[in-house]
């Protein structure tokens, strides 16, 4: 079979030779009988010229309007097509939109609902134990208003969405201190009852950064790697939380002792809606590729020590400008490619 390749340009080729040949063929035969016929018509030199001045003139109008109507087939054909394609590209345009914002929203759905459980566990610690000292009620409620204060953040996120950009600013930020505040509101979500939290940080670890995005990331890598253990009956399940500095960027890893993540599977688990878990949806990775790459970073999977998976999310410090959701389609549409 031959190559698509060779064939786009073979294809015309033979469609102009056959064009040349079915204009050429024609004229050398017209040429020939209309010469063969003055001949025989006529001796005398001046009809002859006066014949062949006609036939002349008679080839050319009739070339002239043989050019002219193939001129304006393929013109009109070309044209045709043209709009086709705009009218395709729009359709692809408006369908790549709808999907896009589709798995957007799921996506800040997704992240919101993480919010929602650790409220939840909150609650349902504050329910079942009345007594709690001051400063664990402390603890509590501060961990409370900053999953209010997130959650508050991604419906602005889901709504601006229908805008070009969120409006909230960079700032220079404390990666420890976030991922702090990360794991310690996950400490009572009910996926990390009996799991081994560990924090591995440096007491600070600046980067210029939207820090929403920065829980998003901590609290779905945690959460995937709980689920993990959890879904493999993992009796005494590690997660780690270890973060670092590399020149300018700044390293995120998350190490669990779970099954890890087949090779195989290291790039599809980016698709939307792929999860090696029974009950998972996919789309906590997408976030998390998103929010790397609005830092110009990337995130890879890997083996970890603990003898399960490593997720490690490299991130680069952002710009001034507000950040702008286009990353996320991008990230979206890259990871569904």
């Amino acid at each position: 079979m031959m190559p698509s390749s060779l064939n786009a340009i073979l294809r015309p080729a033979r469609i102009a030779t056959m064009l040349s040949l079915g204009y050429l063929l024609p004229s050398l035969f017209y040429i020939f009988a209309s010469s063969t016929l003055t001949s025989d018509i006529t001796s005398d030199p001046e009809t002859a010229a006066n014949i062949e001045m006609l036939k002349g003139s008679l080839f050319v109008i009739v070339s002239a309007m043989l050019i002219g109507g193939l001129s304006y087939w393929m013109l009109n054909l070309v044209q045709r097509r043209q709009s086709d394609s705009q009218r395709l590209r729009e359709a692809l345009l408006s369908a790549e939109r709808r999907a896009t914002t589709g798995l957007l929203s799921a996506s800040v759905a997704h992240d919101a609902r993480n919010e929602l459980a650790v409220l939840k566990s909150n609650h349902q610690v504050l329910v079942r134990n009345p007594n709690l000292s001051p400063e664990d009620l402390e603890d509590l409620y501060n961990d409370q208003a900053l999953a209010i204060e997130r959650l508050e953040a991604l419906t602005n996120r889901l709504v601006q969405n229908c805008r070009s950009s969120i409006g909230n600013s960079s700032q220079q930020a404390n990666i420890s201190e976030l991922i702090r505040q990360a794991t310690t509101a996950l400490r009572t979500h009910t996926k990390l009852r009996n799991v081994d939290l560990r924090r591995t940080l440096p007491d600070e670890l600046l980067l210029k950064t939207f820090p929403i995005l920065i829980h998003q990331i901590v609290i779905n890598l945690v959460l995937n790697a709980a689920e993990a253990i959890d879904a493999a009956d993992v009796k005494e399940g590690v997660v780690e939380v270890i973060a670092r500095s590399e020149e300018d960027q700044v390293i995120i890893e998350v190490h669990d002792n779970g099954p890890g993540i087949p090779e195989d599977l290291r790039e599809a688990i980016f698709d939307a809606f792929v999860s090696t878990k029974a009950e998972g949806n996919g789309l906590g990775l997408i976030s998390v590729r998103a929010c790397a790459l609005s830092h110009e970073g990337d995130v890879e999977i890997g083996t970890s020590p603990l003898g399960g998976a490593l997720v490690r999310v490299t991130l680069n410090p952002v710009g001034d400008a507000p950040f702008d959701s286009s990353r996320f389609r991008r990230a979206i549409l890259a990871a569904s490619a």
